[in-house]
């Protein structure tokens, strides 16, 4: 095994560094996807992403909520992908102004 000496190329910044997410997930069941978007949590911090503490949206029996062609028909879950978009909207600006005074 060869050792290498001298300057090692500098780290990549990730293309997540600093921007902003939300989580939202879909499954067929009844359970939604609450462990799964804790694991993702996790999984975002290390690259960086500012991912919104809340609110998360947990869309569960997916498969009552879409029509055939993939299109969302739930009017309830509708509006909570519009809340969780416009606080996206308002972390993002968040996340911006923090940046900025950085």
């Amino acid at each position: 095994m060869r050792a290498r000496c001298g300057p090692q190329r500098p780290a990549r910044a990730s293309v997540l560094d600093r921007k902003p997410v939300a989580l939202l997930g879909a499954s067929t069941g009844i359970g939604g996807t609450a462990g799964a978007q804790a694991q993702l949590r996790d999984a975002l911090a290390f690259p960086g992403a500012q991912t919104m503490p809340e609110p998360e949206l947990h869309v569960s029996r997916a498969r009552d909520k879409f029509d055939v062609d993939g299109r969302l028909t739930d009017e309830l879950t509708r509006g909570a992908v519009h809340l969780l978009l416009e606080a996206l909207a308002e972390w993002t600006d968040r996340v911006r102004a923090v940046a900025a005074a950085a």
